[in-house]
């Protein structure tokens, strides 16, 4: 992920929210999902501002979480480690 990019995809952040793939999916479908933004059709994107304020810390944390989340991967927080 870019250090400029203000947007993150909806799966990552719901995983940061503590949201699985199909409950991210469904909230951003039903349009519950903090920071939204819709790019029409099915094509989601989710501000990095409204993630951070969501989970009380500053965009730069956001970033850094969502760097981990790309090295782990689909393995978990244990491959992390």
């Amino acid at each position: 992920m870019a250090a400029h990019t203000l947007t993150t995809d909806v799966e990552p952040a719901g995983r940061l929210l503590g949201f699985g793939r199909s409950q991210s999916y469904e909230r951003a479908r039903a349009g519950t999902f903090p920071g939204l933004i819709s790019l029409g059709g099915r094509r989601y994107r989710v501000s990095l501002f409204a993630l951070a304020a969501a989970l009380g810390c500053t965009v730069d944390d956001v970033r850094a979480q969502l760097a981990v989340l790309e090295r782990v991967g689909d393995n978990g927080p244990q491959a992390a480690a």
